[in-house]
């Protein structure tokens, strides 16, 4: 069996979902925002071809170990995301809610809609 290097599996295709490893949305455009589109690592990694000798519905451990280190480095990519975001709300005096929500529309190209949300609660909550 050939050795799959720690690392490979970031590039695998999910379908619908991007890519396991990257910074993906169905929203947005490469071209226009190229830094939403790169992997974690510092270079580019191959596409994995299914190992003959590995069992369908079955991982090798290299995988799972993989996976399980993109989920630990997503996990404290999200504290450190709410950890930023609770300090600048506080710093500004902003909710910290609202901040959240302007900062995800900002990156996912979807302020345009987040205004138009904002529009028709205003209209919902005036006497």
């Amino acid at each position: 069996m050939g050795d799959v290097s720690v690392g490979e599996v970031a590039k695998v295709v999910v379908p619908e979902r991007g890519e396991c490893g990257r910074f993906a949305s169905k929203k947005g455009d490469p071209a226009k925002s190229p830094e939403k589109f790169q992997t974690f690592a510092d270079e580019p990694r191959p596409v994995l071809e299914l190992q003959p000798d590995v069992a369908a519905g079955k991982l090798p451990g290299n995988v799972l170990d993989e996976l399980a280190h993109l989920k630990a480095k997503a996990s404290d990519a999200a504290t450190d995301f709410g950890t930023a975001i609770k300090e600048q709300a506080k710093k500004y005096r902003i909710n910290r809610k609202a901040l959240r929500r302007v900062v995800v529309a900002h990156e996912s190209g979807t302020v345009e809609e987040l205004g138009l949300e904002v529009d028709a609660i205003d209209v919902l909550l005036s006497p």
